[in-house]
């Protein structure tokens, strides 16, 4: 089973909601950076807030993140200074809606400031959340979060530090265990779900025919696709290693009897149909008989 992430670990042992937790949790990625990596980190920090001409984050040492700072009546997610010459307002979203005139408020009191250079961020899920507001584009920068995973994924090809990548995969799971980064769906969907459902009426016929005294049902989820025999036994595949055919006891939770299958291994999708049929009886017949499915 995969292990969750470092920050998804911690937050659990936050008093705060998801939202300020993923803001904190970003801001101490950020702040860490700047220290270690500070190439990356103020790299990180420019595209964030569109600052991409004359005008940008290029000192480090002057650089001062803070969180939940009170602008006006409200509080901004996220205040980045640099010195007196730059002041960025960021609001963050998680699964919540802007609130009525909420980013236009912050574009006011952020205009009051006397720093030349301000910028206000709207980081969310996905560009939707630009519906919320009346203020025009061009007044303040909008970002997304599969756009910070991007940026991520970029500086971690580009950096030696040992923590800080380790911080910076820890964080990308973060926030693909929060579906904030998606992949792109490709062509090979077309052929690949109805690969899986052919899959799956294998995999139920070898049983069957490995096993015909078995009282086989249909199961599947969000994590996991296949069969329960005699209500106790799961076998089938899960999303997240889809190579593998699981057979468990105690429906595959916390297993104490269990036999794989690595499809990769067994070279299964160069077999001929026939064959691949002949690959899943011999497996069933063997978990069944406790032989391990590699003596096969």
């Amino acid at each position: 089973m995969t292990q969750p992430s470092l920050f998804k670990t911690l937050s659990k042992y936050g008093s705060t909601e998801a939202e300020n937790y993923l803001s904190e949790s970003f801001v101490a990625l950020i702040n860490i950076l700047l220290e270690q990596c500070p190439d990356a980190g103020l790299h990180l920090l420019n595209r964030i807030c569109g600052l991409t001409g004359q005008v940008k984050f290029d000192n480090p040492d002057l650089i001062e993140l803070s969180r939940e700072v009170p602008v006006g009546d409200g509080r901004i997610d996220i205040e980045i200074r640099s010195g007196s010459e730059i002041l960025a307002y960021i609001e963050v979203k998680h699964d919540a809606a802007l609130a009525n005139g909420q980013l236009e408020y912050y574009k006011e009191q952020l205009n009051k400031s006397d720093i030349d250079h301000k910028t206000l961020i709207l980081l969310t899920r996905s560009l939707a959340s630009r519906q919320e507001t009346t203020l025009p584009e061009n007044e303040y920068h909008h970002i997304c979060w599969y756009d910070v995973h991007g940026e991520l994924t970029s500086i971690k090809n580009k950096i030696d530090g040992e923590a800080s990548i380790f911080l910076i995969d820890e964080f990308l799971t973060f926030l693909e265990e929060k579906h904030m980064s998606l992949e792109r769906v490709g062509w090979e969907y077309i052929k690949g779900v109805p690969s899986m459902v052919a899959l799956m009426d294998l995999l139920e016929v070898a049983i069957l025919e490995a096993a015909p005294e078995v009282n086989l049902r249909k199961t599947g989820g969000w994590s996991w696709l296949g069969f329960r025999l005699d209500r106790e036994i799961y076998c089938g595949i899960r999303y997240a290693d889809s190579l593998v055919v699981v057979f468990e006891n105690n429906q595959g939770i916390d297993p104490t009897y269990k036999h794989d299958l690595d499809l990769e291994k067994e070279h299964f999708f160069s077999l001929k149909r026939a064959e691949q049929l002949e690959c899943f009886v011999m497996y069933i017949q063997n978990c069944f008989s406790g032989k391990p499915a590699d003596e096969s």
